[in-house]
């Protein structure tokens, strides 16, 4: 299933076999919002297809992944700031080593 993160919600990865289908993190629709994803130590998460971190049509429509220690992320493709016209800054932070983010 798609995995929309926006409004200035954050989601929080804390279980080890997360999955999803595509997720977008930052307003898709007319508002301009912010959409954050944060792991837990040990967590994963599988996308099956897309990442997008920021989305498009506003600069303000901002995505932040973050990770700690030991966290996983995997996905069929990775894109940081909007695929399209006026694309929104995305952020990627590690706060610890031993994560990692894997591009199938």
């Amino acid at each position: 299933m798609p995995l929309f993160i926006e409004r200035g919600r954050t989601v929080t990865v804390d279980i080890n076999n997360a999955v999803c289908r595509t997720l977008t993190l930052g307003s898709t629709a007319t508002t301009t919002s912010t959409g954050t994803l944060t792991f837990t130590s040990g967590s994963a998460l599988q996308v099956y297809g897309a990442i997008v971190v920021g989305s498009n049509g506003n600069a303000g429509r901002t995505g932040t992944i973050t990770f700690v220690n030991t966290s996983s992320l995997t996905a069929g493709s990775i894109t940081v700031g909007g695929p399209a016209g006026t694309p929104a800054p995305g952020t990627v932070n590690d706060e610890q080593l031993g994560s990692n983010i894997n591009n199938r």
